[in-house]
């Protein structure tokens, strides 16, 4: 009788039909293959799970995280610990959110967190130190700054006495040290040179700087200068052509105390001239500037307030302009001046007015008179004509002729009186016509008369002692006792 025998899972044989017997010969074995099964559901009844998916399975089996005493995937509590234990190699933990992966692992002898998205280890911990290697935080998280840059908003405070804050680069030659030392001093030591280059003097509240090889520029709160002059220079001394918006005092004290060329092109407002050096001096809203005059060094002050100009409302900053006389220049007639430089004349000049009329002016003396020709005429040194009340003439016969006068000697052809000191001199008539000449003398030796040059004879003569005439041409003459006689000669 042939029976169904169906091999188990152990390698057993079991009898589903027939006569049981141990030998396989009188079985016949009857097997088909998971393939012949095309449709239907093998009930749990039947040892099947009466299901088609495996959450279907477990659901008709009543597997659950809590009937199996696991937790569940999609969240839950887990109330004792979680042991993953793997006798090799390294042991790990992924934890899956989205497309990052962050992994807890265990290699033996290193611990730690893995960021195993990014390729970037977290934390590192080693077991035998027992000590953390690395732990890459944003520090930002835990309050911190970046060592590799970060900006931090509150103070920080370096509680040690020494060596206090260090700021060092790659080269460890160059480390600036800033310190503050039994609370006397306090400043910037440089560590490489082994010296301090600034240094705060706690108690007397002085620094001292050492070593500045570029001068601190102005915009750093230095004088950008290494010497005084350059100093003085750099911080008085503004711009070429500086001006305020407007020419009051209140907008120039708003400038502050500074020192400024001015040219030609400037628009400065209410410059005394073209060009020149302003010093503005302000305090507060006062401000007293000084003008010089780049060419000849002549002086020029204002001053005003918040007021205006001068202290007055109604005086323009052109009107405030004072002006200050020196070597330089010269004061004019109207501020009781002479306008000119009279050190220069000569000994004994003529001080006159100019052409016109707004300085005076030296004329030297010369020889002549010194007249003018009419009104408002420039005056001269000359011969004053005779029309002007003079002779007209630089010698005395010039003069004689000028004024139609007599003659001393024969030279000339003007007849009149002469006085004489000589002895023998006298006058002396020319006819130029008849061309002879008769000569009126007086001499010394008391005895006067006419006489003949033509002919060189006597005509009269006259005895001033005696009173008489001794002699007349053409008669002889005695005379005695108080009786002349007269004889006259033929013809």
């Amino acid at each position: 009788m042939s029976v169904l025998k169906v091999k188990n899972t152990d390698g057993s044989w079991k009898v589903m039909g027939g006569t049981a017997g141990n030998s396989s010969t009188d079985l016949v074995e009857h097997t088909h293959s998971a393939s012949d099964i095309t449709s239907g559901t093998l009930p749990i009844t039947r040892g099947g799970t009466g299901a088609t998916s495996a959450a279907d399975a477990r659901t008709n089996l009543g597997i659950t995280p809590a009937n199996i005493g696991a937790v569940k995937n999609t969240g839950d509590t887990m109330t004792g610990n979680l042991t993953v234990k793997k006798d090799s190699g390294e042991a790990d933990i992924f934890v899956k959110s989205g497309n990052n992966t962050f992994t807890i692992y265990n290699t033996g002898s290193v611990a730690g967190l893995y960021d195993s998205t990014n390729n970037n280890g977290i934390l590192t911990y080693n077991l035998t130190d027992k000590k953390i290697t690395k732990l890459d935080v944003d520090p930002s998280v835990i309050g911190a700054v970046k060592k590799t840059g970060d900006t931090m908003t509150g103070n920080l405070k370096v509680s040690n006495t020494a060596p206090g804050l260090i700021v060092e680069n790659s080269d460890t030659d160059y480390i600036l040290q800033i310190y503050n030392s039994d609370k006397k001093h306090g400043g910037l030591w440089d560590t490489g040179r082994n010296k301090s280059f600034l240094d705060y003097n706690w108690e007397t509240g002085k620094v001292t700087l050492a070593d500045f090889v570029n001068p601190l520029s102005l915009a750093n709160g230095g004088t950008g200068a290494s010497d005084a002059i350059n100093a003085i220079k750099n911080l008085m001394q503004r711009a070429t052509n500086t001006v305020p918006a407007t020419d009051t005092p209140t907008a120039w004290a708003e400038l502050g105390t500074f020192i400024a060329y001015y040219n030609a092109n400037s628009t400065i407002i209410n410059k005394p001239t073209s060009y020149g050096i302003l010093v503005s001096y302000a305090i507060g809203t006062m401000v007293s500037q000084l003008w010089i005059v780049n060419q000849t060094g002549r002086l020029y002050t204002r001053f005003g307030n918040s007021t205006g100009w001068t202290a007055s409302a109604d005086v323009t900053g052109a009107d405030a302009w004072v002006e200050y006389y020196n070597s330089k220049n010269k004061v004019p007639l109207a501020n009781g001046g002479t306008a000119a430089d009279l050190t220069v004349a000569p000994k004994y000049s003529i001080i006159r007015m100019n052409n016109e009329a707004d300085n005076l002016y030296y004329t030297p003396t010369a020889k002549g008179a010194f007249f003018a020709t009419g009104a408002n005429l420039e005056p001269k040194f000359d011969t004053l004509p005779v029309t002007l009340g003079g002779t007209g003439g630089t010698s005395k016969s010039t003069a004689r002729t000028n004024l139609g006068a007599l003659s001393k000697e024969g030279s000339d052809t003007t007849a009149g009186v002469i006085t004489s000191a000589c002895s023998g001199c006298g006058f002396i008539a020319n006819n130029t016509t008849k061309n002879n000449s008769m000569k009126v003398w007086n001499s010394d030796s008391g005895y006067c008369g006419l006489y003949d040059i033509t002919n060189d004879q006597a005509i009269i003569g006259y005895d001033w002692s005696a009173k008489k005439v001794y002699k007349i041409q053409g008669c002889s003459m005695t005379y005695s006792s108080g009786t002349l006689s007269i004889t006259w000669s033929a013809g």
